[in-house]
C-alpha cells in the first residue's frame, strides 16, 4: 500500500486556531490556568490525520529567524503572536512535548522556518509515497511536484481548490506551474512584507510570463533546477533586478537537511495521557 505523508506546517495551522475566539478552552499548568484552545485544536488536527491512515510529520518554526536577520522588512509590523494569542509560548511547548513524547516526528531547527523543513522533508519523502504539505502558506506551493501536493490546512467553501497538485496548479492559482516564487519576487507579498519590484503588478507579471513562454522557457524545470535567479538576471537589470533578488532571498527555502523515522510507532497511550491531563477529552476518545 502506498504511504501518504502529512507534512504539517505547524505554525501556519496553529495560529488560526489561536486567533479563534468562539470557544476558549483552559487547563491547569503548574498551578496556573492557561488557555489551551490552540494546542487542543492542533493536536486534534494531527490525530485526525493519524486516524485517517496518514503519517504526520510536524514542522515548527524556531524562535530565531535567519530571514529576519538578513532582511529587516520581512514580516515586519506583524502583530505579535505572544500578545495576540493567550499563552502562545506555553501552548507551543505543550504541543511539542506531547507529540515528541508520543513518538511523532516533530522537526525544529534553530534559525529555520517551518517552510524550510516542510520543503526539505517533502523532497526527501516523495520517492517513498505521496506527500501532502498541510499549510495556509502560499510560499509552499513552490514545493508542488510529482507525488507532492499543497493542501489547505483550513478548508473553506469559498475556495474551489483545497488541494493543489501538479495537474491542477495553473487552474487553481492562475499562475503557470512553478512560478509562485518568481511571482512573489517580482510582484511581492503584502502579508509577509515582501516588496517585490516597485510598480510591478499582476498584469506586468502575466506579460513577462508570455515573454518567457515565447522564449521557450520550460516552467516545469524552474524550481527543480533552481532557475529563479538566472531568469531574473536574464530579464531584469538595475534597480528592478536588485529589488527582485532581494525579495527572492526570503521566498526561496533555506537549504537544510532533515532526519526522521516514519516507521516509528506512535504511542497513542502517551498522547492520551497528555490529552487527559489538559482536559482534552474529545482527543482521548479519538485515540481510544
Amino acid at each position: 500500500m502506498t504511504k501518504t505523508f502529512a507534512v504539517i506546517d505547524g505554525m501556519s495551522i496553529m495560529v488560526p486556531y489561536g486567533m479563534y475566539r468562539g470557544l476558549d478552552l483552559t487547563a491547569e499548568l503548574n498551578g496556573e490556568t492557561i488557555n489551551t484552545t490552540m494546542a487542543f485544536n492542533f493536536m486534534r488536527f494531527v490525530v485526525k490525520l493519524l486516524n485517517s491512515g496518514e503519517i504526520p510529520i510536524i514542522c515548527l518554526d524556531s524562535w530565531s529567524n535567519q530571514r529576519k536577520e538578513q532582511t529587516q522588512s520581512y514580516k515586519a509590523n506583524r502583530p505579535s503572536l505572544k500578545s495576540n494569542i493567550p499563552n502562545f509560548t506555553e501552548q507551543v511547548d505543550l504541543v511539542y512535548q506531547a507529540l515528541t513524547s508520543s513518538n511523532f516526528n516533530v522537526l525544529r531547527q534553530e534559525g529555520f522556518e517551518a517552510d524550510d523543513l516542510v520543503l526539505a522533508t517533502a523532497d526527501q519523502l516523495r520517492t517513498e509515497g505521496h506527500v501532502k504539505m498541510y499549510t495556509c502558506d502560499t510560499d509552499l506551493m513552490q514545493g508542488v511536484r510529482e507525488n507532492v501536493s499543497w493542501v489547505r490546512g483550513h478548508n473553506h467553501k469559498k475556495y474551489e481548490f483545497n488541494e493543489i497538485t501538479r495537474d491542477n496548479y495553473h487552474e487553481a492559482i492562475g499562475l503557470p506551474y512553478n512560478t509562485i516564487a518568481l511571482y512573489k519576487a517580482t510582484v511581492g507579498d503584502t502579508a509577509d512584507k515582501i516588496p517585490g519590484i516597485k510598480g510591478f503588478g499582476g498584469a506586468a507579471f502575466e506579460k513577462w510570463v508570455w515573454q518567457m513562454d515565447d522564449d521557450g522557457v520550460d516552467f516545469s524545470e524552474i524550481r527543480a533546477n533552481n532557475l529563479e535567479r538566472e531568469l531574473l538576471e536574464k530579464y531584469f537589470t538595475g534597480t528592478k533586478l536588485e529589488q527582485a533578488l532581494d525579495s527572492l532571498k526570503v521566498v526561496l527555502p533555506l537549504e537544510t537537511t532533515v532526519s526522521f523515522d516514519f516507521d516509528l510507532p506512535i504511542n497513542k497511550a502517551t498522547l492520551a495521557w497528555w490529552a487527559e491531563k489538559y482536559a482534552m477529552n474529545s482527543i482521548v476518545k479519538m485515540l481510544a
